[in-house]
């Protein structure tokens, strides 16, 4: 393998590498290890007794409970339908977007007016994702408790109706303890530690979040080259954030990202000119060996060529 060759695998390896990085590094959960991890999540002494043991009996039960009968009106594998104020009632979109808004708006109200962390006293963390988006009907209106990361924020949701109290309505991207299972989380109060400046909701990302409320339906998301994905929707109060002891730097994991990182540099540096300086060695000694053997070849093409008269050849060999 000569050189030209080498070099070309040389940089052919790093440009895998630099486009590897580019798109691995990019995503947030590629640092997830980094991230020292946060104290538990502050809640009071009653949701902190019930917090593994979903409340599932009325006399206990601390979250009030949805009218089942708004709940039907509920549209799943759509988008929130918004009722045009201008749509006329005997129209079927128009009746199908208003009574999906009514039973979005009704767990809204519910949620606002229930009691601090009555939410997650009483959510239910023993129904599964895949239930969720299959049985959409049998659980609308449980109250589920999930914990993930929060993904990203969008807009505040202006609240078309008249609802006491809540003016605009805030939704977020979750996902549980499975990063492939998504959910829309819809909550009236934003909670503190979010960044204030809007162009940032998109980009967000914190850990260990956990967000109760209401299983309101599934909707169905499409892409431009058509892929579909199902998203069950949870309405709730407001994600809870986890308390962030300290603002240390982890330089255990620096370090460790150093060592990653240079390691292989270093072995490169170390092995690559090692390699040459062998190739250079052989290189010299072929070369030397191929001189030595022309040269005895030319002195002994000399010395069987004949002799002349010729003064100046018998110079030229004995010179030779």
């Amino acid at each position: 393998m000569n050189r030209r060759v080498i070099t070309y695998v040389l940089l052919c390896t790093s440009l895998i590498v630099i486009v590897f990085a580019q798109i691995s590094f990019r995503r947030p959960s590629m640092w997830r290890w980094m991230q020292p991890e946060p104290a538990a999540i502050a809640t009071d002494p009653v949701s902190t007794s019930t917090a593994q043991v979903p409340v599932t009996d009325p006399k206990t039960r601390r979250a009030p409970f949805p009218h089942l009968k708004t709940l039907e009106g509920v549209a799943d594998e759509e988008r929130f339908l918004i009722p045009a104020a201008d749509a006329l009632p005997e129209m079927q979109a128009s009746a199908k977007a208003q009574l999906d808004a009514q039973a979005r708006y009704h767990l809204l109200t519910l949620a606002k007016d229930a009691i601090p962390h009555s939410l997650e006293s009483d959510g239910r963390t023993d129904i599964r994702y895949q239930a969720l988006i299959q049985k959409s009907g049998e659980y609308r209106g449980e109250v589920v408790r999930i914990q993930g990361d929060l993904i990203s924020l969008g807009e505040p949701m202006e609240v078309h109706g008249k609802l006491p109290g809540i003016e605009i309505a805030y939704l977020g991207l979750m996902t549980d303890d499975q990063p492939n299972h998504q959910y829309l989380v819809l909550f009236t109060d934003l909670p503190p530690g979010i960044p204030k400046d809007q162009s940032q909701w998109s980009r967000l990302y914190l850990r260990n979040v956990q967000f109760s409320g209401y299983f309101y339906k599934v909707t169905k998301y499409t892409n431009t080259i058509g892929k579909s994905w199902m998203l069950p929707v949870l309405v709730g109060k407001s994600p809870i954030l986890p308390v962030v002891v300290g603002e240390t730097t982890d330089w255990f994991n620096l370090f460790t990202i150093f060592l990653v990182m240079a390691i292989p540099v270093g072995l490169i540096v170390l092995i690559v000119p090692r390699y040459f300086r062998k190739s250079d060695a052989r290189y010299d000694s072929l070369m030397q060996r191929f001189k030595t053997r022309r040269d005895e070849q030319v002195t002994k093409a000399l010395e069987e060529m004949p002799l002349r008269d010729d003064p100046d050849l018998r110079l030229d060999r004995d010179q030779g």
